[in-house]
């Protein structure tokens, strides 16, 4: 059996800690707190440089800013929180750029699920569609013309916690 060092048991405990955590206060409250995503960012980088050295520390700058520019421009177009950008920044931290591009991946399929079971659920199907789709082609295609996902019409999920099934389907799945 192989032994696993202490200092990668203490990093992952944190890690899984600031996912549940993130999770949990997402889906009570809407909001996923700074305390827990600012030294997450600084201490996934730590981890990654103490596990892999340089090249460590390089992925995990990598994955934390890959991570922060690609939730960024969901943020910018008002699709998702200030909190799901760190969030996905401190998981690119933790798991270098590789684990972030699958936890991207898994969290896209996770949430496309999510939120077509609650338009299912609302009866708000065909209309959350086309909303979606005019979003996306708002970002891609820019018209000038702001169409928010964010409204008294629409249908929120908790982003914050799609984030960490993603996150937790890559560790079991991938690896870190």
């Amino acid at each position: 059996m192989r032994s696993v060092p202490l200092i990668n048991v203490l990093f992952l405990s944190y890690f899984f800690f600031i996912l549940i955590y993130s999770a949990y206060t997402d889906i009570m409250k809407g909001k996923i707190d700074n305390w827990i995503t600012y030294p997450a960012i600084i201490l996934g980088i730590l981890f990654r440089f103490i596990q892999s050295g340089p090249s460590g520390f390089l992925s995990a700058l990598f994955g934390a800013a890959t991570g922060f520019i690609f939730m960024f421009i969901f943020f910018a177009a008002g699709g998702i929180g200030a909190g799901d950008v760190k969030l996905m920044t401190a998981v690119g931290a933790f798991g270098g750029w590789y684990f972030l591009l699958w936890t991207l991946f898994f969290t896209a399929w996770v949430g496309f699920f999510v939120a077509i079971f609650m338009l299912l659920i609302k009866g708000k199907l065909w209309s959350g569609i086309k909303r979606t789709f005019l979003f996306l082609k708002n970002i891609f295609l820019p018209t000038g013309k702001k169409i928010s996902l964010a409204d008294d019409h629409a249908i929120t999920v908790p982003f914050g916690a799609v984030i960490v099934v993603g996150a937790y389907m890559t560790f079991f799945m991938v690896g870190i």
